[in-house]
C-alpha cells in the first residue's frame, strides 16, 4: 500500500522570535493601524515615531498605540520624523502615488523601509529607488505580506519537490467587489488605483515569486 501523501511543515519563522525593532510609520491610516496593531500583538517590535501631514492625526495614532516602550513621538514633517533618534525601520503606508517620493527620502536617510504595495507606480520608479538604496546601503522591501504566509511556503515546497510534476501554467484570481465611486483612489490610475496595482498585484506577485524561486 502506498503511504498517504503529507504536506511539508512550513519553514516560515515565528514573528515572535524575531528581534524587536523601533518602527516609524508615515501616513497613519487604516492599513498602518492594522500593521502596528499586529506588530504589537505578535512581535517584540514597537512603534516609536509617527508622521502625518496632520500633527493632530499623528498624535492620536501615537496615543492609540502607546506600548510598554512608552508613547511614540508624533511629527508633521518627514524630515523631522527621519531625524528621530533611535528610528530603526520605517513603514510607508501612504496612498500609492506617494510611495516613491516618501520611500526615497527614507532610504536617502539610510533607514530601512518597508513600503505598502505596490512599492511604486511603475518599474522605472522601482529601479531608481533600488539604485538609491544601493548607494546609501538602506534595505528596501515591498510589503507583500501574502508571500510570508505559511501556506504559501508549503505550496512552494510542494512545487519544488516535484511531487505534482512540472508546473507549466498558473491560473490565479483575486475577486473583490467595490461599489463605483469616481472620487475614490481605486478608480484613479494616476493615484495607483485600478485592478492591477491595487489588488491584481497579489496573484501577479504570487506567480512571479514561484517562477523566480523555482
Amino acid at each position: 500500500m502506498t503511504a498517504p501523501l503529507t504536506l511539508p511543515t512550513t519553514s516560515v519563522p515565528d514573528p515572535a522570535t524575531a528581534p524587536g525593532l523601533r518602527w516609524g510609520v508615515i501616513a497613519p491610516g487604516g492599513i498602518a493601524r492594522n500593521f502596528i496593531g499586529t506588530m504589537h500583538a505578535a512581535t517584540a517590535s514597537r512603534l516609536t515615531a509617527v508622521c502625518s501631514r496632520s500633527l493632530e492625526r499623528a498624535q492620536a495614532f501615537a496615543e492609540d498605540f502607546e506600548s510598554d516602550a512608552g508613547p511614540a513621538h508624533a511629527y508633521a514633517s518627514v524630515d523631522d520624523f527621519l531625524a528621530h533618534e533611535g528610528l530603526e525601520a520605517v513603514y510607508v503606508a501612504s496612498p500609492h502615488a506617494q510611495h516613491f517620493a516618501l520611500a526615497t527620502k527614507v532610504v536617502e536617510a539610510g533607514i530601512p523601509v518597508v513600503i505598502e504595495k505596490p512599492m511604486t507606480l511603475n518599474a522605472a520608479e522601482a529601479r531608481e529607488l533600488f539604485e538609491t538604496a544601493r548607494r546609501t546601503g538602506a534595505y528596501v522591501q515591498e510589503a507583500m505580506w501574502s508571500c510570508f504566509m505559511p501556506h504559501y511556503d508549503v505550496i512552494r515546497q510542494v512545487i519544488e519537490s516535484g511531487v505534482i510534476g512540472e508546473v507549466t501554467a498558473v491560473i490565479a484570481d483575486h475577486c473583490q467587489y467595490f461599489p463605483f465611486d469616481p472620487e475614490h483612489r481605486l478608480y484613479a490610475p494616476e493615484l495607483g488605483g485600478g485592478a492591477l496595482l491595487d489588488l491584481g498585484v497579489y496573484p501577479v506577485s504570487y506567480t512571479h515569486l514561484r517562477a523566480h524561486e523555482t
